[in-house]
């Protein structure tokens, strides 16, 4: 009898028409925490390592924006046995990247019409929801098979070392060869490259907004709340960042 992971699994790759590599792992993240950036460097990482797979109609696993608790809904009883690779960014830079996205186009939801301010203070989308959403994700992180927690930091200055990671998780060889053109695939350059279409977009077919539109492929910063936003706004973050369960500097990151 299918597991209910199987079930859902099966019912997630008919309706995007997508074959997943591994079937038991979820990429988690918040929005515009680097989720299509790591997707890229995955999709050509699978096209190496996985014989069968197409690059238009396969994925090698899920990416969602569940939380934790939409994932224990949607996966049901058998939850615990899924592989969860978590993908951070500093909670500030997360909400200035959406706050720019929403304010340009209307592709991940309506337009915005409120300030950086208003955005940053916001209960459906703001500082605190992020903070909330990633504090749940470290509490739980125990309650599944294995989990992998990484940062959008960690994809700037180790981009290998992720990657390397992830192929443990899913019991992958870890190819060097595979994993550096997996990286060279997915620079600024080339995916701005792609946006515009040219060149192969291994994430056509894939659920998301990459390669709708061009301008939406921007060069991601990591803890650069600082450059943007006013000293009041920065006084904000610095203290709900009091309640964050990651700690974020400019050269490292750590658990609490």
């Amino acid at each position: 009898m299918p597991t209910s992971i199987e079930k859902e699994m099966q019912r997630l790759q008919e309706k995007y028409g997508i074959t997943f590599a591994h079937a038991s792992t979820l990429l988690i993240s918040y929005p515009k925490s680097g989720r299509t950036w790591l997707r890229m460097m995955l999709a050509k990482l699978m096209m190496s390592t996985y014989k069968e797979a197409k690059n238009d109609r396969h994925e090698i696993f899920p990416s969602l924006h569940d939380s934790y608790k939409e994932v224990k809904a949607r996966f049901k009883e058998d939850y615990k046995d899924l592989n969860i690779i978590f993908l951070h960014r500093h909670p500030a830079d997360t909400v200035i990247s959406y706050f720019k996205e929403m304010t340009t186009n209307t592709l991940s939801g309506v337009y915005y019409a409120g300030t950086m301010s208003e955005c940053l203070r916001n209960e459906r989308h703001g500082l605190n929801r992020v903070i909330e959403y990633n504090n749940m994700w470290v509490r739980k992180h125990k309650n599944f098979n294995r989990f992998l927690m990484l940062s959008y930091y960690m994809l700037h200055k180790n981009p290998f070392a992720c990657l390397a990671a992830i192929t443990q998780v899913v019991e992958l060889p870890t190819i060097k060869e595979a994993i550096e053109e997996a990286i060279e695939y997915s620079t600024f350059d080339n995916m701005k490259k792609i946006e515009k279409g040219e060149g192969d977009n291994l994430l056509e077919h894939y659920k998301g907004n990459f390669g709708v539109e061009p301008g939406r492929v921007r060069v991601g910063k990591y803890n650069n709340y600082h450059n943007i936003l006013s000293e009041e706004d920065i006084k904000y973050v610095e203290e709900c960042m009091k309640n964050s369960l990651i700690s974020y500097s400019y050269d490292e990151e750590q658990d609490k």
